[in-house]
């Protein structure tokens, strides 16, 4: 049992490890874009907060609805219980077998031979040296405490959120041999892979948030309007 516990000395918790990861994916299912080299930056902070960048492609702002659906992936997996996988394998074969997928934008200097690697069936494969959980329903919930932020110049889709973690949790993930390259190929291709109608999220996907992320009235996703606080 890892401890849960985020301080300013130690936030990179398992459990914010996962959640990251978690968002990435779900991010990428929901807005159609590759989840390879998609991933500009991220941070776990003090109190279970965190902080991730994507890059999305050339598809423009997502819409509220699209930002709703992000979210309830997000804690549909924390409640499924779904499972967190890691493995070894070397640089050269995680290449040939899965391409670009498992690096995010900046890549490991050729000197690094060996990879950690995480892996969340139908969300994502990154090569990561951090600790994870064994299940994502250690993550306890997820929520955005600002509206998603578009860059529109960039590209870019910075989300801000934070985590309820019990106080302790298993994070010795099963190790798993490495998932075939046709299991984990739909990860990085240019295609939606869970829409918000198949969410239960209404709305028009069409109607872009503000790019400056500071959507208000019904439907956005500030945590003011409570689109921050929902579930699957």
């Amino acid at each position: 049992m890892a401890s849960q516990v985020s301080t300013a000395a130690e936030p990179r918790t398992p459990a914010a490890n996962t959640a990251i990861m978690l968002l990435k994916g779900s991010c990428a299912s929901v807005l159609g874009f590759k989840v390879g080299r998609s991933c500009v930056g991220q941070r776990a902070s003090e109190g279970n907060n965190g902080r991730i960048t994507v890059m999305i492609g050339e598809r423009g702002a997502p819409s509220p609805p699209e930002i709703e659906a992000i979210l309830r992936l997000c804690n549909k997996a924390i409640q499924d219980a779904t499972p967190v996988y890691t493995f070894n394998t070397s640089r050269a074969t995680a290449d040939e077998s899965y391409g670009d997928l498992h690096y995010d934008k900046s890549i490991p200097p050729e000197s690094v031979t060996d990879l950690g690697m995480v892996y969340i069936p139908g969300f994502v494969l990154s090569a990561s040296q951090q600790t994870f959980l064994t299940t994502c329903d250690g993550i306890g919930s997820l929520e955005f405490t600002k509206a998603p932020k578009f860059r529109k110049n960039k590209k870019e889709l910075d989300f801000q959120f934070k985590i309820t973690p019990p106080a302790t949790f298993p994070s010795t993930p099963a190790e798993c041999p490495p998932p075939a390259p046709a299991e984990v190929a739909p990860l990085n291709e240019n295609t939606v892979r869970a829409s918000p109608e198949s969410l239960g999220v209404s709305g028009d996907v069409g109607a872009a948030a503000p790019a400056n992320g500071k959507g208000k009235g019904k439907g956005g996703n500030s945590p003011k309007n409570g689109g921050g606080k929902k579930s699957a």
